[in-house]
């Protein structure tokens, strides 16, 4: 069988990744690039309907729930400039946090010991 594949066919492939469980198991952050960027959506664990939480022009780079705060810390960087900056995502309110403004640095979120809604310390 020869099949021909055109590059849109490729273009158009959509992934899923990065799942997070949120500290009480009822939830899983994960990222998905439908909209053809990677963006944050949220689902229950045993399954239903998905939440797209952002919609950024540049793709979300992982995410990770908050074990003390119903908060996700995110990571983006701008225009691919692969300085990733940090924020985080109150999920009663929707409203997203710049956490770092640094951009001549990146940050992978792994420095995080605190999430809370005022506290955080990264490296």
């Amino acid at each position: 069988m020869n099949t021909k594949y055109d590059i849109k066919d490729f273009l158009e492939v959509k992934a899923a990744g990065g799942a997070n469980f949120s500290p009480d198991g009822t939830r899983i952050a994960y990222l998905c690039n439908a909209t053809g960027t990677f963006q944050v959506f949220l689902m229950p664990a045993e399954g239903g309907e998905s939440e797209q939480l952002t919609d950024f022009e540049d793709g979300v780079s992982f995410v990770r729930f908050s074990p003390t705060a119903d908060v996700l810390l995110f990571g983006k960087a701008e225009g691919g400039n692969e300085r990733t900056q940090l924020y985080l995502l109150d999920l009663e309110t929707r409203k997203v946090t710049e956490v770092t403004a640094n951009p001549g640095a990146g940050n992978d979120g792994n420095g995080v010991t605190e999430m809370g809604s005022a506290t955080i310390s990264a490296c």
